[in-house]
């Protein structure tokens, strides 16, 4: 018999799925809570072939810029584009560096969205606004693309309220009900 268990950080893929609560939220909140879907490692999947795609930003010419990484098996990286970034926010009206990327597929596939913080507050590059906490990162950087590859100029998008900054760490997720 073959063991077709694979590692995942400290769960083994293809073990029984596993109870999870994270501290501080409410039961209705809490993974899998909405469609009693387990919360842990899943059956691996022989017909799964596509990996996993690392969105991250780093420092590169003195501003916060995307790049991208990829791995086979969520455990060993390699960086994509011969580690130059894939996305900068050259939007005038922006902050200069982009930070905090978050990937977004919609819901038939044919569609992607990176979102981040319109922030530069490190490498040395000239403006930004820094950590300035009334005032810096009111705003979001929008990326769209068909194919991962080729992707729209950037759009900044006001998020905050003024004097009210801190609009870090964007998230979102589709939601059926308002498209």
């Amino acid at each position: 018999m073959t063991n077709r268990s694979k590692r995942w950080g400290g769960a083994v893929a293809g073990a029984a799925a596993i109870a999870l609560t994270l501290a501080g939220l409410p039961a209705a909140a809490q993974p899998g809570a909405l469609n009693n879907a387990p919360v842990g490692p899943q059956a691996a999947d022989d017909e799964y072939n596509a990996g996993y795609l690392w969105t991250h930003f780093a420092i590169e010419g003195g501003y916060e810029k995307i790049f991208f990484g990829y791995s086979e098996d969520g455990l060993h990286w390699r960086k994509l584009n011969d580690n130059q970034p894939i996305l900068a926010n050259d939007d005038p009206e922006g902050d200069g560096g982009v930070r905090d990327p978050h990937l977004i597929r919609s819901p038939e596939g044919d569609k992607y969205w990176i979102i981040g913080t319109d922030l530069h507050a490190e490498g040395g590059g000239g403006g930004g606004s820094g950590w300035d906490q009334q005032n810096a990162s009111q705003n979001l950087v929008v990326w769209e693309s068909d194919d991962l590859v080729n992707w729209s100029d950037g759009e900044i998008i006001h998020a905050g309220f003024d004097h009210a900054g801190n609009v870090w760490a964007p998230e979102a997720i589709w939601n059926e009900e308002t498209q």
